[in-house]
């Protein structure tokens, strides 16, 4: 699979993993991307030989996303064990209760990944009632906002309806509810735009740094306008 050149790097990338370096810092070092780095784990995991990998059972060896692997490893998720432990209970090494940046699709995807390597996962179900703001509290969120979107500032239209965003989406540990502390109006294309994403990583991608900073603090002032008259702390 590799020539003599590719073996001698290989073997240092090896050695580096081993001593503790991190896969960024080592792609770097290389000059080489992160998804050029793991091939050559796997392939180490595959056919093993000096030096030996510590430890068999660390999640380098499984082809996963990058934004994946750095949101596991960022949280102190070393072992396949420990992402199982995460998958089921929500437990993390660090101590958080919330893997940022990691939607449903990419919890799909882990999971797959999983059982196709043989692992078992048991899921608990999580039932999630999909409710909506009675059409009064509706009626004030609108107000609030100009009867225009949150995030765009768009009106309503005929093809680009407002509609209930749940801000903090059902996937999500932390999902508080159907609530007007977790409600805002966005239009129909915002709302299937940011879907099932984390809010304020959406913000950025749709409105930069910058602005979806502005744009944050605009939507926490609402919420926390909510809170106060709730009276929930």
């Amino acid at each position: 699979m590799w020539d003599d050149a590719d073996n001698e790097r290989n073997v240092a990338i090896v050695k580096a993993l081993i001593d503790g370096e991190s896969i960024y810092d080592i792609a770097a070092k290389w000059r080489i991307s992160a998804a050029l780095v793991r091939p050559i784990l796997w392939d180490w995991y595959d056919h093993p030989r000096d030096p030996k990998m510590p430890d068999p059972d660390d999640i380098f060896h499984l082809p996963l996303d990058d934004n994946s692997f750095r949101a596991f490893r960022g949280e102190g998720i070393r072992t396949v064990q420990q992402l199982i432990d995460y998958l089921e209970n929500g437990t993390l090494p660090s101590g958080n209760t919330m893997l940022r940046f990691f939607g449903k699709q990419q919890r799909q995807r882990t999971i797959r990944i999983l059982q196709e390597r043989g692992h078992v996962v048991n899921l608990k179900s999580k039932t999630v009632q999909y409710e909506f703001l009675p059409a009064d509290l509706w009626q004030e969120c609108l107000s609030y906002w100009g009867d225009v979107c949150a995030v765009c500032g768009k009106p309503a239209g005929p093809n680009n309806p407002l509609v209930q965003d749940h801000w903090i989406p059902h996937f999500s540990d932390q999902f508080p509810g159907s609530e007007p502390t977790n409600i805002v109006p966005l239009c129909l294309m915002c709302n299937s735009c940011k879907n099932d994403s984390e809010p304020f990583r959406w913000l950025v991608k749709e409105l930069g740094h910058q602005r979806a900073i502005y744009k944050m603090a605009d939507i926490m002032a609402y919420f926390k306008m909510w809170f106060e008259r709730l009276g929930v702390e």
